[in-house]
């Protein structure tokens, strides 16, 4: 069953049947009439312009989805060097956890060691120090009467 739809001619008259989807048909008085295709060229003078912004919002669009192309593009281009950056980062992670890490332990446990050890014997040090002073003096004083008695 074709569906058909009814339009009310716009100076009155009978209506007419319009072809699913097509334009209403105006009478033939409207066209030619008495202004002598006055109106359908008062009409078309007002379709004109009404074309050339259509026209131009079409290349507008047009424009604007060379635009968009170039956007997503773009974009692609970033997920792909987002995704080489995130593969470069795991690698560096990996090499930092079983690389890395492990050998600044072992360093950090050398120097950990030596820093106990140093600690332990810093007060004999200072010690050690007043006794070599006390040894260099007597050592002196023997000297000097070694000296006086030869």
């Amino acid at each position: 069953v074709k569906k058909e739809r009814f339009a009310r001619p716009p100076l009155g008259g009978n209506a007419k049947v319009l072809p699913q989807g097509g334009y209403p048909i105006p009478p033939a008085e409207l066209v030619v009439g008495p202004f002598g295709g006055e109106l359908l060229l008062a009409i078309s003078s007002m379709i004109d312009p009404l074309r050339e912004d259509f026209n131009s919002m079409k290349e507008d669009l047009n424009s604007m989805k060379k635009d968009l192309n170039s956007v997503k593009n773009d974009l692609n281009s970033v997920k792909e060097d987002m995704q080489e950056t995130k593969e470069r980062v795991k690698k560096v992670e990996l090499t930092l956890e079983n690389k890395v890490l492990p050998r600044l332990n072992t360093i950090e446990a050398c120097y950990i060691s030596t820093f106990n050890r140093y600690k332990e014997h810093v007060e004999t040090y200072d010690s050690m120090k007043q006794d070599i002073y006390i040894i260099k003096k007597v050592v002196a004083e023997h000297s000097e009467k070694l000296q006086k008695l030869a």
